[in-house]
């Protein structure tokens, strides 16, 4: 598509999406949808669900959605960054055209912009100064009555600004430290090694998979490397929080001293401004906040009610120390209460996911070969050529000989070496030399896989392709591979010596 489409494709899309905020459901943005529905079900009919995780992006959206926060145009473009990651990796099993990138890319959007604007209407509307004052009619209306009558409840203004006020600044603090902090505690444990490096968590992956022992894992694996590999980080993050740790969990634990050391640092903080010569109490609490601003991020539109508090700074500094003292047990098992199914839960509401920290940190590439879906052993996001050091058989990414129906037990460096040839959806169902798999589409010239008949695959995959060979074939809808009579005597000692050898670890 020109440039001058794609701005006209562009406006369109808006145009409708602008119109569909305001009614929510009309007959042109309906049509729309449906059309693009039956583009992705005509395009996609042969790939099973699994491989198609564009539901994804709706997740993401709805996590940033959980925030409340003010829209920012980088969440759109995170959007996009993912769209694509999506599409190149089902682009090894189907060709897209870049009218159909376009258009699955507007309709996303198209999506996400309708939940966007309400959660920016929504922080407008929270955020208003008449709502705002609205919300605290009520508080303004009994401090004029106290100030008329000439009243003085010190302890009572110091209570409520600590609820209405201070509470929800010191929730939002530790959450947005609890991320970074079982990130770093994680690191520390004894899951340091797995989650190290690139090479290391292949290797946990692959020792989870015997764990398991079952078909379904594998084939899972193999078919979605990256999705498999995020769940099994996700589960150590849950394992890790829910371990308990003298007597509680690692969360709960974590939780409480963050609490601990915020409340330590609001009660330096009081001190600190009662040194200084405030005239009203907004003065004094600004001050305080000020303090404390690297690590509280304070309403304060709410400082005006306060200011008609009649006692004197001091009464109401000492007033308010008294609250937090009194309160303190209380917050930190309130906001520290956290155990078995609430974890994952609680964890999914913080700003930083602690399970995609650690696999950013990590700099995996995820995109797998298109014949047998080993992952790239390449780092990072940026590179532009793709490859691993050894291939699977590639049986187990469903690849079948056509006459017979059977799974391939052959490698891919051993195909390329050939004359063989492979059809698929990239291909359009033609004929397509192994060694000429470069000029298929830019996901497969992206991929090094050199020709040698001397390469096999690794003792694991082999032991793997003899111990569920019938399953496997059940869940691919092919026939069992004719597995060489050599890999059946591959025992899981020899695999486990041969991964010992090549990871340096003991197992």
């Amino acid at each position: 598509m020109s440039g001058e489409e794609l701005k006209d494709k562009f406006s369109e899309m808006w145009e409708n999406t602008l119109k569909n905020l305001e009614g929510f459901e009309k007959p042109q943005k309906a049509a729309i949808k449906d059309e693009i529905e039956r583009k992705l079900i005509g395009s996609m009919q042969n790939i099973k669900p699994e491989d198609a995780k564009l539901t994804d992006c709706d997740k993401h959206v709805s996590s940033i959605v959980k925030q409340r926060k003010c829209y920012s145009d980088i969440y759109c473009d995170e959007l996009l960054r993912r769209i694509e990651d999506h599409l190149e990796r089902v682009s090894k099993m189907i060709k897209f055209t870049d009218t159909f990138r376009v258009d699955i890319a507007m309709h996303i959007l198209a999506r996400a912009a309708k939940k966007f604007q309400k959660m920016q209407d929504d922080y407008f509307h929270n955020n208003n100064p008449i709502t705002i004052l609205n919300k605290q009619k009520s508080t303004y209306e009994k401090r004029f009555l106290d100030v008329y009558y000439r009243r003085t409840k010190s302890k009572e203004f110091a209570e409520e600004l600590f609820s209405s006020v201070l509470k929800p600044a010191m929730k939002s603090s530790m959450d947005n430290r609890l991320g970074p902090e079982i990130v770093t505690k994680m690191r520390e444990s004894f899951l340091s090694n797995e989650l190290s490096s690139r090479r290391y968590l292949h290797l946990a992956l692959l020792l989870d998979l015997k764990e398991k022992d079952n078909a379904q894992s594998y084939y899972n694996y193999s078919r979605d490397y990256k999705t498999y590999m995020t769940n099994w980080v996700e589960e150590q993050v849950l394992k890790f929080c829910n371990s308990d740790n003298n007597g509680e969990t690692n969360l709960n634990n974590m939780t409480s001293n963050i609490m601990e050391e915020i409340l330590r640092e609001f009660r330096n903080a009081v001190s600190t401004a009662e040194q200084k010569p405030n005239t009203d109490i907004k003065s004094f609490f600004s001050e305080v906040c000020d303090s404390m601003k690297n690590l509280l991020v304070v309403d304060r539109s709410t400082f005006g009610s306060y200011n008609l508090c009649t006692e004197s700074v001091q009464n109401f500094s000492n007033d308010l120390k008294l609250v937090v003292e009194d309160l303190e047990s209380q917050l930190i098992k309130e906001f520290s209460s956290c155990e078995g199914d609430d974890v994952k839960g609680r964890l999914s509401k913080l700003p930083l996911q602690p399970h995609k920290q650690l696999i950013e940190s990590i700099l995996f590439c995820g995109n797998q070969c298109p014949f047998c879906g080993e992952p790239c052993e390449n780092g990072g996001r940026g590179h532009t050529e793709h490859q691993c050091e050894v291939h699977k058989p590639q049986g187990l990414n469903t690849y079948r000989f056509i006459d017979t129906e059977k799974l391939l037990c052959e490698v891919c460096t051993t195909n390329v070496a050939g004359n063989l040839k492979f059809r698929d959806h990239d291909t359009n169902g033609e004929w397509h030399p192994f060694k000429d798999y470069r000029s298929v589409n830019n996901y497969y010239a992206s991929w090094t896989i050199p020709g040698d008949t001397t390469l096999e695959a690794s003792s694991y995959w082999r032991w793997v392709s003899c111990r569920f060979n019938e399953e496997l074939a059940e869940l691919s809808k092919a026939k069992p591979a004719d597995i060489p009579h050599s890999w059946r005597k591959i025992t899981w000692e020899d695999v486990k010596k041969d991964l010992e050898k090549i990871y340096n670890k003991k197992i």
